[in-house]
C-alpha cells in the first residue's frame, strides 16, 4: 500500500482505497487532471502525524488525527477500510 503516501486528503474526497480488494474505488465522478484525494481517517486509526487540514471543502473537519477521533455524526458521512470499520465498531461497542 506505499502508494497511498502519495494521494492527498480531503474531507470531500473522490476516491477510497478500498485496501481488501486492493481496489481503488471512485467516490464521484474524475475527470482528466483532477487531483485524486481520499480521506485519510479511512485507512488510519490514530496517525502517527496528525495535522491541521486545510482542504477548503464545505465539511472540512480542520484537524485530522485519524478515525478513532472522529465523531459517529462524521463517521456516518465516510466509506471506511475494512480494518477501520471493525475498529469503530469494536470501540462503539465498549
Amino acid at each position: 500500500h506505499s502508494f497511498i503516501q502519495y494521494i492527498n486528503h480531503s474531507c470531500f474526497p473522490n476516491i477510497f482505497f478500498d485496501t481488501t480488494a486492493f481496489k481503488v474505488v471512485c467516490l464521484q465522478p474524475v475527470k482528466p487532471r483532477d487531483e485524486l484525494c481520499y480521506f485519510y481517517p479511512a485507512t488510519e486509526w490514530q496517525m502517527a502525524q496528525p495535522f491541521q487540514c486545510v482542504c477548503g471543502s464545505g465539511n472540512c473537519l480542520g484537524y485530522i488525527g485519524g478515525a478513532f477521533y472522529l465523531s459517529k455524526e462524521t463517521l456516518s458521512r465516510y466509506r471506511f477500510s475494512d480494518f477501520i470499520a471493525q475498529q469503530l465498531k469494536t470501540k462503539h461497542l465498549e
